[in-house]
C-alpha cells in the first residue's frame, strides 16, 4: 500500500432523506393527536348537552305531573350520567338527578297515591342526604308504612350535619 492512496474507511453520512421522514412522521403524529383531542372534546360536549336536555325534560314532565315520563327520562339521564362519569368528568353528577329528581318523581307518584311506583324509585339505604330521607319518610308515612318512615327519619338524623 502506498501512503498517498486514500483510505477506504471514510465514515458514511446518513442518507439525506432520513431527516425529512422523521419531521413528516412527527408532524403526522402531532396532527393525529390534535384531531383526536378535538373529536373527544366534541363528544364530551355533546354528551353533556344531552344530559342537560334530559334534566330539563324531567323537570318539565314533573311540572306537568307526568310521573311516568319523568321516571323514564330519569332512567335515560342515569345512563347518560354514567357515560359522563366514565369519561372522567364529575360535575356534580353524584347528586344531581340521582337524589333530587328521584325524590321528586317519588313525590309525584305519592301525590297520585301510586305508592308502589313511589317505593320503587326510593333508595333510603344508599342515599345519605337528610332532605331526601325526610321527604322519603313523609311518602312512607302517607302510604301507611310507619316502620319505613321511622327508618328513613332515623337514617336522616344519622347523616344530618346541620346540628
Amino acid at each position: 500500500m502506498n501512503d498517498n492512496e486514500p483510505e477506504n474507511h471514510i465514515p458514511k453520512k446518513p442518507p439525506a432523506t432520513f431527516l425529512p421522514f422523521i419531521g413528516i412522521g412527527s408532524l403526522v403524529i402531532l396532527v393525529a393527536i390534535l384531531v383526536y383531542n378535538e373529536l373527544d372534546r366534541r363528544k364530551i360536549k355533546e354528551v353533556q348537552e344531552q344530559y342537560e336536555l334530559q334534566i330539563k325534560k324531567i323537570e318539565t314532565f314533573l311540572a306537568n305531573g307526568d310521573c311516568n315520563k319523568a321516571q323514564s327520562e330519569y332512567l335515560h339521564a342515569q345512563e347518560t350520567r354514567d357515560k359522563i362519569f366514565n369519561m372522567g368528568l364529575y360535575y356534580s353528577l353524584e347528586s344531581h338527578p340521582r337524589q333530587a329528581h328521584a325524590i321528586e318523581i317519588a313525590e309525584c307518584y305519592a301525590n297520585e297515591n301510586a305508592f308502589k311506583e313511589a317505593f320503587e324509585i326510593l333508595d333510603i339505604d344508599t342515599i345519605h342526604d337528610p332532605d331526601y330521607l325526610l321527604k322519603a319518610s313523609i311518602i312512607y308515612e302517607k302510604a301507611g308504612d310507619t316502620s319505613m318512615a321511622d327508618k328513613a327519619r332515623s337514617i336522616a338524623e344519622k347523616f344530618d350535619t346541620s346540628r
